[in-house]
């Protein structure tokens, strides 16, 4: 009888599974697949350990807060809050002699390492006496505000460009106008102006500020730097939400309504990750993550296996191609940033190469497609370029990309005489 049920329940699933096959076929045949519940309890058993661990660094997380608010009580630690709420007391008694100990000096201060804008003085919260590290400051990461005018957040109609967005299919990132001071490692939020007026993505700075100089997307001159998008807020932090509350309404950025793109001192930054981490809980997991993880300075170094493939051009004959070197790591003006550029030395056709030592995704191809393209703004050439997506192997819906691209192609690092296993062992021989 067990046997009996167990077999009707068995196919009864493998029946309800060909069935969604069948039903999502009109799609493409990858599609279909994944529409099966079959499918989707892969994805769910593969995903799992990520969700797990997750969780645990949550819990471990909330057991250090919890920890660190039993400490600042057992010291007599008064928290932020609380020392706004007696600030705010004192001012309502009229008390228009306050205590140096409690009171920031007159004039141009620092804090986080910068100076505030036309002199004026912090938020009281970040002045007032020594206190503990914040939840989402203190290793040293610098945090900034970065603005994006509508042409870049917005479509014609209104509707938001995916662009910033990050997704499966979309890996966000490049370069963006930045301050001179900006390190590796810091973290911004990208405020859009008018007529969004809100705080929308979460960004990670991928290296040290440069000079732009004569760049052509930047004919001004200023500093860029290359970015990733870590997190699109939901719901967005708006302007108005920011003015109502009393810590960042009294930073003078929120008060002019961000006419530039200023640091953020910690106190602001502590209350203003607060609010995120209200409204939006993975990126109040990913700001206490880049609290607590290993701040890595510096710029971002070049992959040894894009430098060998870049110095060595002939590795590429092995499919068909004879190229010369044209530059490395340019930054066209749509914001994007080319890995490897070549000439075909028998037509002079420019050939954009992406090394990815993993799997190449769709991601990798739709960010190869946008290279490609703005070969011809970089180069003043009318002539179509060609791609190369250089990987250990390539996802099945990338390859359906490719083959519907006629000027990208797809190579293995083996066909070109590289393996990730030998960059690995060249970068830990000692020197």
């Amino acid at each position: 009888m067990i046997a009996a049920i167990v077999a009707f329940v068995v196919v009864s699933a493998g029946a309800v599974g060909v069935l969604q096959f069948f039903l999502a076929l009109d799609r493409s045949p990858q599609a279909a697949v994944e529409a099966t519940w079959f499918a989707k309890a892969w994805r769910w058993c593969t995903t799992a350990p990520d969700r797990f661990h997750e969780r645990i660094d949550w819990a471990r997380l909330e057991r250090n807060e919890r920890a660190a608010a039993r400490w600042s009580a057992e010291i007599g630690y008064r928290t932020t809050a609380q020392r706004l709420s007696d600030g705010r007391a004192d001012a309502a008694a009229g008390d228009a002699d306050p205590s140096p100990a409690t009171h920031s000096r007159v004039g141009p201060q620092r804090t986080n390492g910068f100076a505030h804008e036309n002199g004026d003085a912090p938020p009281q919260a970040a002045v007032l006496a020594a206190a503990p590290a914040y939840r989402f400051t203190g290793n040293g990461r610098a945090h900034w505000v970065w603005l994006t005018r509508p042409e870049f957040y917005a479509e014609p109609d209104g509707s938001e460009r995916l662009d910033l967005d990050p997704s499966t299919d979309h890996e966000p990132g490049g370069w963006w106008r930045c301050d001179a001071a900006t390190r590796r490692g810091d973290l911004a939020v990208m405020y859009r102006t008018a007529p969004r007026k809100d705080l929308r993505y979460l960004v990670e700075v991928q290296s040290d500020a440069y000079p732009l100089g004569d760049h052509r997307g930047a004919p001004t001159g200023g500093h860029g730097c290359d970015y990733r998008v870590l997190h699109k807020l939901d719901p967005p932090l708006s302007l108005a939400d920011l003015q109502a509350d009393p810590v960042t309404a009294a930073w003078a950025p929120v008060r002019l309504a961000f006419q530039q793109g200023p640091p953020v001192p910690p106190a602001v930054w502590e209350r203003l990750a607060t609010l995120i981490a209200e409204r939006d809980a993975r990126a109040g997991r990913l700001l206490r993550r880049a609290a607590l993880g290993p701040l890595r300075r510096g710029p971002l170094p070049d992959g040894e296996l894009a430098s060998r493939l870049f110095e060595e051009p002939q590795r590429l004959q092995g499919i068909g191609l004879d190229v010369e070197a044209v530059g490395r790591r340019i930054r066209h003006p749509h914001g994007g940033v080319l890995d490897i550029v070549f000439r075909d030395k028998a037509n002079g056709d420019y050939v954009v190469v992406a090394v990815r030592p993993g799997r190449g995704t769709r991601a990798a191809v739709a960010r190869l497609l946008e290279d490609v393209a703005s070969v011809s703004d970089l180069y003043d050439t009318s002539r179509v370029a060609r791609g190369v997506l250089v990987a250990t192997d390539l996802d099945q819906r990338a390859e359906l990309m490719l083959r519907g691209a006629g000027n990208l192609e797809f190579a293995r690092l083996g066909d070109l005489g590289l393996s990730v296993e030998a960059d690995a062992r060249s970068a830990a021989r000692p020197a």
